[in-house]
This record gives C-alpha cells, sequence and structure tokens, in this order.
C-alpha cells in the first residue's frame, strides 16, 4: 500500500511515495545519484536519517519508500531551514542587481541554474542532479500552441499563460544582470530558465 506524502513534498525531489512493503519493487531501478542523496543529506544536515527510509525510482519519479514498517509519531526525517535552496542563496555578487519585482519562484530558479552550472564543484550537486529532467515533468509551460489549444475553454489555459508570462517577464530581468557573471556562474537559455522555475514551483509546494 502507498501513501504521496504532502506534507513532505517541500523536500522531496519530485514526489514522495512511502511503500509500505519489506523493500522497494524490483521494478525500481536505483542510480548512483539516488544512493549518494541520503548519505549526503544526513551529512549536510548534521543528523541521522531514519534507516527506515531508502530512496529509488517509482512510476511518480524519484521517492522515498519505507523500508520497514514506521509507526505514528516516528520522526523519520529532519530537514533544518538550512539546507532548504531558497532564494536566500542567491550569490551576494548578483542579489543586490536583481529587482524587487522578481519574483521568489525566479530567484529560486537562478540559484537552481547556478548551482547546475557549477556541476560537481557545488555544495548542493547530490540534490541538483535529482531533480527531474524538462522530459519527465508533465507541465502546461511546455505545451506547445496546438496541446493548448485543446484546453483553451479552461481555467488551467489561462493560468498556463499568465504563469509563462511571468517568467518571460522574469527572464528578461534577470538575464542582463547574469550576464556579466557568466564566466563565474555558467550562462542558461529562455528554455533553461523556464525548466529551472517548474522546479521552482513544485519545489514551493
Amino acid at each position: 500500500m502507498s501513501f504521496r506524502v504532502a506534507t513532505l513534498r517541500r523536500w522531496s525531489l519530485h514526489t514522495v511515495v512511502f511503500n509500505f512493503s519489506s523493500s522497494p519493487s524490483p521494478q525500481f531501478q536505483s542510480h548512483s545519484v539516488l544512493h549518494n542523496f541520503l548519505p549526503w543529506l544526513e551529512n549536510k544536515a548534521s543528523s541521522t536519517i531514519s534507516s527506515s527510509l531508502s530512496i529509488s525510482n517509482s512510476s511518480y519519479g524519484n521517492s522515498l519508500f519505507a523500508s520497514k514498517s514506521i509507526q505514528t509519531g516516528d520522526c523519520i526525517l529532519q530537514v533544518p531551514y538550512s539546507l532548504q535552496l531558497t532564494p536566500d542563496n542567491l550569490p551576494p555578487e548578483i542579489k543586490p542587481f536583481i529587482s524587487e519585482d522578481v519574483g521568489n519562484i525566479a530567484k529560486l530558479a537562478t540559484v537552481l541554474l547556478i548551482h547546475k552550472n557549477l556541476g560537481q564543484d557545488s555544495e548542493w550537486h547530490p540534490y541538483i542532479s535529482c531533480l527531474p529532467p524538462q522530459a519527465e515533468m508533465h507541465n502546461t509551460i511546455f505545451w506547445n500552441e496546438s496541446e493548448l489549444e485543446m484546453i483553451r475553454q479552461s481555467s488551467v489555459y489561462q493560468e498556463t499563460i499568465y504563469q509563462k508570462s511571468q517568467i518571460e517577464k522574469d527572464f528578461l530581468e534577470i538575464k542582463p544582470v547574469f550576464q556579466p557573471f557568466c564566466q563565474s556562474f555558467g550562462d542558461f537559455t529562455w528554455k533553461d530558465f523556464m525548466h529551472a522555475c517548474t522546479l521552482g514551483f513544485s519545489l514551493d509546494f
């Protein structure tokens, strides 16, 4: 029996699934980046993560699994604020130049892009490398015009158009600020920024 746990979504990489069987199903293929994630989290948080947890792939994406029974009230994971990636993590070289009109999601997207570009030199690399690629994100923001036309009569269409225009507005604000620092933090495209913003939406759940 599986449960999606919304209260842990802020920490999760994509979604959280607790599978109350003795072990994850063999169909879930684990990757080295997933195996490295929990030890990295434990070390960075300076706290112990319950041995009841394991991480692997599922039909929901990267997921947490309960490898043994968890009782009501058990503390299985503690994540301090210092371990949350937020707009506060913007580099001090860039932060003063970003307009207050730019939203927190766009600022968080910029943080994600910076650390993604840094690769293994980033202290957040084990986390960033686990985030879902665009191909695995079923978000209407990535739909083309003909696909969006199918939902034109719904509120989702209007919300998609609004979010896409907001992302574009923030991109046009941030890109010129970022340009002088490309040598230090790498560069990004409109498509990269849009993907990072959708990650920001899910992390801000």
